[in-house]
C-alpha cells in the first residue's frame, strides 16, 4: 500500500513560518485637563490628526462610496494609509484599519476614545491589535507604542496652559 502525501501538507512547516504572530496588543492612553466637547471638537474628525500629531504633517480625507480613508504624511517622508470602520461622536469613539504604513504589521485595527476619567478630566485611549512578520516583534511595539503616545502628548500640550 503505497502512501500519498497532500502538497498542502508538505507545504504546511512553509506557511506556518510566514503566517502572522498572535495578535499583539498596543495600548497608550493620557489624562487630558479640559472639557470632553474642547477635546472632541479638536480630536473627533477624522482627519484632524493633521492638527495635533506633531509627526504627521498632513491629511487627506478620500470617500469611495460608503468607505472613508485618511493617507498621512508624516515628517520623515512616510505615507500611512487608513479606512476608517466606525465613528460614533456620542460616545466619542473611531475605529480604523490599517491599509498602507511603513510599520512591520499586518491586520492592525484601532480604536481611539475619550472618556471621562477624573473630576475635571477625561481620559484619551489609542489602542491596536496587529500581528507582525517582524522577526522583532518589540520593534513593531515599539513604533507603533511611540506614534500613539507622541500624538497623545499632542493632544495633552494643546490644553496645558504654560
Amino acid at each position: 500500500m503505497q502512501v500519498r502525501t497532500h502538497p498542502l501538507i508538505l507545504a504546511l512547516p512553509v506557511l506556518l513560518a510566514a503566517s502572522p504572530a498572535p495578535a499583539i496588543e498596543v495600548q497608550r492612553h493620557i489624562d487630558v485637563s479640559a472639557p470632553a466637547e474642547e477635546v472632541w471638537s479638536l480630536v473627533g474628525d477624522f482627519c484632524s490628526i493633521e492638527q495635533w500629531h506633531p509627526e504627521v504633517t498632513g491629511c487627506e480625507l478620500e470617500e469611495d462610496d460608503a468607505t472613508t480613508f485618511r493617507t498621512l504624511r508624516t515628517a520623515d517622508g512616510s505615507t500611512i494609509r487608513e479606512q476608517l470602520l466606525d465613528h460614533d461622536a456620542a460616545i466619542r469613539f473611531y475605529s480604523y484599519s490599517l491599509v498602507e504604513s511603513p510599520w512591520p504589521v499586518t491586520g492592525l485595527v484601532s480604536e481611539f476614545q475619550l472618556a471621562p476619567g477624573a473630576v475635571g478630566e477625561n481620559v484619551i485611549v489609542w489602542q491596536a491589535q496587529y500581528s507582525t512578520l517582524a522577526v522583532d516583534k518589540d520593534a513593531a511595539e515599539k513604533s507603533l507604542g511611540a506614534f500613539y503616545r507622541n500624538g497623545l502628548e499632542g493632544i495633552a500640550g494643546m490644553f496645558t496652559d504654560e
